[in-house]
């Protein structure tokens, strides 16, 4: 994975709450996946994403505030590798905001598609 730097990181995340989430809940504090607009699909981890996927796609830490461009390898191996105990809200995305999956610090795996609207 390769860190974004910080200006185009807030240039991708502020296009992905608007494209996907009601901003004011943002502004009051609540997580993305819990701010989306609409109810996103419970997903198994397997189905979690398309894991033959090819492109680049963006893998943002909402806790941490860190975001990286990724491949779905690279996030494979980010949690074969986390230590339980840690709380992560993480999001993996492409640059369409077509779609979004949230891996939540509850132990859930959301998966949201303006596709399916």
């Amino acid at each position: 994975m390769e860190k974004m730097n910080h200006s185009d990181a807030s240039i991708v995340l502020k296009k992905l709450i608007r494209e996907l989430a009601v901003e004011e809940k943002i502004q009051r504090g609540h997580l993305i996946w819990n701010s989306l607009r609409n109810k996103p699909q419970i997903v198994t981890f397997e189905n979690a994403i398309n894991w033959n996927e090819q492109g680049e796609l963006i893998f943002y830490l909402e806790r941490q505030k860190e975001m990286f461009k990724a491949k779905t390898a690279d996030i494979k191996i980010f949690f074969e590798n986390i230590e339980p105990w840690l709380e992560i809200d993480a999001y993996l995305f492409d640059l369409s905001y077509s779609w979004l999956t949230a891996f939540t610090h509850e132990d859930t795996i959301f998966f949201y598609s303006i596709k399916s609207l």
